[in-house]
């Protein structure tokens, strides 16, 4: 419940961004365009995440049929390649989202995500 504090404050708020028109339309194109992202963007890479998770004995080319290209190709000491898919939104840059397939004599091995 909004006490008389509050409701004066945002009754002030909406006063200021009430007189400068232009302020209302970029905010209001911010969020729509937020939303437009976040709603085709998530749905998209969720599938494509649930899918890598899967590749397990998967060759190189069937994973870059299936998912696409990675955004990083690493190679470790032990001579094994991976590859690491990172979400196409990112807001904060961590790695919470990406995911890690590990590649050995061509094949993948292992398959993890932080989440």
């Amino acid at each position: 419940m909004l006490t008389s504090h509050s409701y004066d404050l945002c009754k002030n708020w909406a006063r200021k961004i009430s007189r400068r028109p232009g302020t209302v339309k970029i905010l209001l194109a911010f969020l729509i365009v937020t939303g437009l992202i976040f709603s085709s963007g998530c749905t998209g890479w969720a599938q494509r995440r649930e899918q890598a998770l899967k590749m397990v004995g998967s060759g190189s080319e069937e994973v870059k049929k299936r998912i696409g290209e990675p955004s990083v190709i690493t190679k470790k000491p032990d001579n094994s390649i991976v590859w690491i898919y990172r979400p196409p939104y990112k807001l904060m840059p961590n790695q919470e989202g990406s995911v890690y397939l590990e590649f050995l004599d061509g094949k993948v091995v292992k398959t993890f995500s932080l989440k």
